[in-house]
């Protein structure tokens, strides 16, 4: 019979048979902690794959995912989002592009409502101004606010830039493919620019004209437009994948309240937006009561 010493007064004595069975328990033990901890790496890099989203492992119903390097679960999302958006010169005392933007994911909807910047339809100090004097005398802050009387909703979040920052923004994704219905003339000042009816890879300072430069009747639709072209181009599988870069790059050539928090949380939205077995609708409102239906 074999004893141990536990203690500085017991004396615990042990036959072989339990010696054995202790030392068979301690190998049982090792092997299922070395198997959770075996398990536990596997799920590291398994929802590191997965973003770190367990919901795209689980999936979301509907088993759709896309992305060659890393799957995104197209999951079901819901709610909407007013935004507005706005371009300055680049001196940022004149706004020569305004628009509101609503996204609907209940409904798969995207609309904009081009506003204009020339007429006095802002409230400003008792006194009705156009969109240029509300930044230049109060910044962003005041645009929204008036923006927000004006229309009668409110805007989640706001994002501007200076038009010589198009071409960094644009530069995250590829050229901008327009359809010209017909032959179409923009003017400022003394710069003219045509296109001629057909398809066209805009460059990234072309796409600032067609936002900001006056082009006739309907100039405000065709604006509408090509924001709109701007979302079905750049909402798509390489800018999923190298979406945080991208907000990287776009944020540091803005002015936003998008903060990175808030843009972590649109992931699930940017994967419906950007997969192409999601039917989206795309809409231009004539008028604020369309915009708000």
């Amino acid at each position: 019979m074999n004893w141990l010493w536990h203690g500085s007064t017991d004396v615990v004595f042990k036959t072989d048979t339990e010696r054995k069975k202790d030392k068979l328990k301690k190998s049982i033990l090792i092997f299922f902690g070395s198997a959770v901890f075996v398990v536990l790496v596997a799920a590291f890099f398994l929802m590191l794959s997965y973003d770190f989203d367990i919901s795209n492992v689980i999936g979301s119903g509907s088993g759709e995912v896309m992305g060659e390097n890393n799957s995104f679960v197209v999951k079901k999302v819901k709610g909407e989002e007013n935004i507005l958006m706005y371009c300055t010169d680049d001196d940022e005392k004149k706004v020569t592009f305004l628009v509101a933007v609503r996204f609907d994911m209940t409904e798969k909807e995207i609309k904009v409502l081009p506003i204009s910047v020339k007429d006095k339809i802002f409230t400003f100090n008792t006194k009705k101004v156009n969109a240029s004097k509300c930044f230049s005398e109060a910044g962003e802050l005041q645009l929204v606010k008036s923006a927000e009387t004006y229309m009668g909703i409110e805007f989640d979040k706001y994002i501007g830039c200076k038009e010589g920052s198009v071409e960094g923004i644009t530069a995250n994704f590829q050229p901008l493919q327009m359809e010209f219905e017909k032959d179409m003339t923009f003017k400022r000042d003394s710069d003219t620019v045509v296109f001629e009816e057909g398809t066209h890879e805009l460059s990234d300072d072309a796409v600032v004209k067609l936002l900001t430069y006056s082009s006739g009747e309907g100039e405000n639709e065709f604006r509408g437009e090509v924001l709109l072209q701007m979302f079905r181009q750049y909402f798509n599988e390489t800018s999923v994948e190298n979406r945080n870069i991208i907000y990287s790059n776009i944020i540091s050539q803005t002015d936003s309240n998008i903060s990175i928090v808030d843009f972590t949380s649109y992931k699930d939205c940017i994967v419906v937006l950007s997969s192409d077995s999601v039917k989206k609708k795309y809409i231009v409102c004539e008028d604020i009561s369309d915009f708000k239906e």
